[in-house]
């Protein structure tokens, strides 16, 4: 008996040890595998956007072009197409989004933080329920609201859709921060002759900065990215077409422009792969706030 407990003991020693010395190299190997197996679309993409066409419909497949044909497609792609106009559609759809999301749900998050009522959960889950809904199962209601309305095939329609949908993740996300901020700061302000909306603007706004950023880096790329409701809602005129929908310009009825898809696909996914690179760490941080802090 003796033995086997010294055996268990040696067994888990040996792979303790294994782990320190080999495990550390065994999870970078994980994760520069699935870096590259996520990486693989998007270098096939851009090697398409600037590849012959006969290289893209070669039998068998050319991995490497026979010749590049440098940026020659992403010239075509703003000349043939109102792609500037598209782009300032997709920003000002995109940051108008995120400014008012930040400034409903900045307060919503921080009364269901500090309110004190006990159906503050019951509450968050009721917002992010709404979230949940598939964006198609709702797209008949919001059609005919925005047809009533007369505000079909505007910006506006697709802030508004954007909006309702992103709120209540900007709201989890800011939620988790100001929770994370203990009350000794407000209770200072207080102290100090702050009321509650002036201890929370003094205070606790500068304190939630990066959750703040978080929120607004996430509701910018869900909107920036989102198809659904820009090709149904919008779309039927280049004053209403956003860049996810001018990619499905270049598909004809007989005829699919790869190389001019690829093209417009790297433009369109250029900001936000610079977003999530330059300000990945509130990100992460937004998403451990909003998730693990109860």
């Amino acid at each position: 008996m003796q033995n086997s407990k010294q055996s268990r003991i040696d067994w888990h020693l040996f792979l303790s040890r294994l782990y320190k010395r080999y495990g550390i190299l065994l999870s970078y190997a994980i994760i520069l595998t699935f870096a590259l197996l996520a990486a693989i679309p998007i270098v096939w993409m851009f090697l398409t956007s600037i590849r012959p066409m006969e290289d893209i419909y070669a039998i068998p497949i050319k991995y490497i072009p026979s010749h590049f044909l440098g940026l020659e497609q992403y010239f075509k792609v703003f000349e043939d197409r109102p792609y500037f106009l598209y782009t300032l559609n997709s920003l000002i759809i995109s940051g108008v989004t995120t400014l008012l999301c930040l400034a409903l749900g900045t307060p919503a998050g921080y009364g269901l933080a500090r309110g004190g009522f006990r159906l503050a959960n019951y509450v968050l889950l009721g917002m992010l329920s709404f979230r949940l809904f598939p964006p198609i199962a709702l797209l008949p209601a919001f059609y005919l609201i925005f047809y009533k309305l007369g505000i079909l095939d505007t910006l506006t329609a697709l802030i508004v859709a954007n909006t309702y949908f992103n709120l209540p993740i900007a709201i989890f996300l800011l939620r988790g921060f100001f929770r994370d901020i203990p009350t000794d700061f407000e209770e200072a302000a207080r102290i100090d002759g702050c009321s509650r909306l002036g201890a929370f603007y003094r205070v606790i706004l500068k304190l939630a900065g990066p959750g703040i950023a978080a929120a607004a880096i996430m509701v910018f790329l869900f909107t920036w990215n989102e198809f659904v409701f820009a090709i149904t809602l919008a779309g039927s005129s280049p004053e209403s077409t956003v860049l996810a929908v001018g990619i499905t310009h270049f598909i004809g009825d007989t005829f699919i422009a790869w190389n001019f898809i690829s093209a417009a696909g790297v433009v369109t996914g250029l900001p936000a792969l610079v977003f999530v690179l330059f300000f990945q760490k509130y990100i992460i941080s937004g998403l451990i706030a909003g998730s693990l802090k109860e």
